[in-house]
């Protein structure tokens, strides 16, 4: 019959395999360790509580005789004194007293040699909290010789020997019981070593049979991630390639829509311009000789040379939109400090700036800083619902650093690239096409930092007393016409 079992048992499929097999010893393994160990926690668990609960109890007799000799102390200061501040400790004796007694009771009422020797304790308290009781009140009653003769009875005294006593008694009970505790302990550790022993020597058999099976497998998974770790690099190339051929595409089309907007300001400015201006002197110059013209006639004159003041006014609108004209005729410093101040008209918003008049860059620097800031206030208006704004320009020996800082709602940087938001992307290429960086630092509810670093270039650090026209400050064009600065239109965040 135990042939015929141990067949079966070997037809099963958990043995048809090496792998099987071994999941199957691994498995009762560590059954057999978690067998061992759960029943050595549950023992020294309860080992531990009863320890727990007589280390409980030691601390209750020891804290029941300090309570005793405070309430003898206070009660003999007042039998010498007849000052009622002594009798305080005593008070207090008398509330605990009574409550620790009951908690002895409590924890040993199952054996009965700790219950005799409580109930002796108890009995020997209540007498000597009887006899203290006696003496106050012949005391508190006047009766001072009374109260001697209690005193000189030595009453009290036996009393708290007998008390300390039965303490002792208790206490070397306790110490019995904690010995007992000690020497199941170690007979509970030797359960558990041998379990261990056991439970480990099956682990090292099952270790060292399939060591060497693993190390064939391991030394082929080793060859597979080689092979796997080329493509991985050759894809990394790859992807790292493509990445920066769309970063350059971008910063190209960032520049083609730079020039292609200052291209059209200035066709703007020169061919349509010269038209409307033109229109505006023959109208005047036609006002001037109709000045007998019915009232309607100047009426309509009136309304096209209000016409003509509108889209001369909207033709500005759209220069300063495409290309700030104070960016080309009084540099960086003056555009951004001319862009904050409509800002700060516009929004309502505190904008403090702190520009360096120092700071000099080329034209293509310029744009980049100014439509950096333009977008992280368009930013601030549409999301961050700030009060304060601080932009600040620096010129330092090898860089010049922007910032525009807010203290706005925050928001977390990672999920906001993540959601496809375009216009921190147009910012950090406008500074890497500028061979700069980038950083925004924001956290939910404490506000927003977008910090720009753009090396000096050699023109730069050279000629930083004396800068050219090439770094913003071109010669002026044609007065006539000229348009009043205007706050350029956002870019999309």
């Amino acid at each position: 019959m135990i042939k015929g079992l141990f067949r079966d048992v070997r037809r099963l499929p958990l043995f048809h395999s090496k792998q099987s097999l071994g999941a199957f010893i691994c498995a009762v393994v560590s059954l057999l360790v978690l067998a061992v160990s759960e029943m050595g926690y549950s023992e020294l668990k309860q080992s531990f509580t009863a320890v727990e609960v007589n280390d409980k109890q030691k601390a209750n007799l020891q804290q029941l005789l300090t309570l005793l000799v405070d309430a003898e102390t206070g009660s003999r200061g007042y039998l010498l004194t007849g000052d009622a501040k002594y009798l305080d400790p005593y008070r207090k004796a008398m509330e605990s007293i009574p409550r620790l007694l009951d908690s002895l009771r409590d924890n040993y009422h199952a054996d009965p040699q700790m219950v005799k020797v409580i109930s002796a304790l108890g009995r020997n308290v209540n007498a000597k909290i009887t006899e203290m009781d006696i003496t106050v009140r012949l005391r508190r009653d006047g009766m001072i010789d009374a109260t001697r003769a209690v005193v000189e009875s030595d009453i009290g005294r036996q009393r708290m020997e007998q008390i300390r006593k039965t303490v002792a008694d208790l206490s070397e009970l306790q110490r019995s019981e904690d010995t007992g505790t000690r020497n199941q302990w170690l007979r509970q550790a030797l359960w558990v070593r041998l379990g261990v022993a056991v439970t480990t020597a099956l682990s090292l058999l099952t270790f060292f049979y399939y060591a060497q099976y693993y190390g064939r497998m391991a030394a082929e998974k080793e060859h597979e991630a080689k092979l796997i770790e080329l493509e991985r690099a050759k894809l990394e190339s790859e992807v790292e390639r493509r990445t920066a051929d769309l970063t350059e595409l971008a910063i190209h089309l960032q520049r083609v829509r730079e020039d292609e907007r200052a291209k059209l300001a200035r066709e703007l400015h020169d061919e349509l311009g010269a038209l409307l201006t033109a229109a505006k002197l023959d109208l005047t110059a036609l006002r001037m000789e109709l000045k007998q013209a019915p009232p309607s006639s100047q009426e309509r004159i009136k309304q096209l040379a209000d016409t003509l003041t509108q889209g001369i006014q909207l033709k500005r609108r759209i220069i300063e939109d495409l290309r700030p004209s104070i960016l080309n005729h009084l540099g960086l410093v003056a555009a951004l400090q001319n862009l904050a101040d409509d800002f700060a008209e516009r929004s309502g918003l505190d904008v403090e700036a702190r520009l360096d008049p120092a700071v000099r860059v080329d034209p293509q620097a310029g744009i980049a800083l100014y439509r950096i800031v333009q977008e992280a206030l368009t930013n601030v208006e549409k999301y961050s619902k700030a009060k304060h704004i601080h932009i600040e320009l620096d010129a330092r020996p090898t860089d010049t650093v922007l910032r525009v800082h807010d203290d706005g709602v925050g928001f977390d940087p990672a999920t906001a690239v993540r959601s496809g938001a375009h216009g921190l992307a147009g910012m950090r290429h406008r500074a890497l096409a500028l061979r700069g960086q980038l950083s925004i630092r924001s956290r939910p509810g404490r506000g927003t930092l977008v910090e720009v670093i753009l090396p000096a270039t050699d023109a730069e650090v050279g000629q930083a007393g004396n800068p050219p026209a090439a770094w913003g400050v071109a010669p002026r064009e044609p007065a006539t016409d000229a348009p009043k600065p205007q706050q350029p239109a956002p870019l999309l965040g």
